[in-house]
């Protein structure tokens, strides 16, 4: 006798793509938690200016 049909068969003619999968997996991931953490910097953000990266230069003592 045939056994029942189980839900995990193969579709004749395709092949599965694991590796495919995962590594698209992985891209959306990236994608959509880099546009997550960059949406809230931007809504984050009050309007304030950045601080200046480097000490407003002064003059040197040996000038004077």
């Amino acid at each position: 006798m045939d056994e029942p049909l189980s839900g995990f068969q193969r579709v004749p003619g395709r092949r599965p793509r694991p590796i495919a999968q995962g590594v698209a997996g992985m891209i959306a991931a990236v994608l959509i938690l880099g546009g997550g953490i960059l949406a809230g910097r931007l809504l984050s953000d009050d309007g304030k200016p950045a601080p200046p990266a480097h000490p407003s230069p002064s003059p040197s003592r040996s000038a004077a």
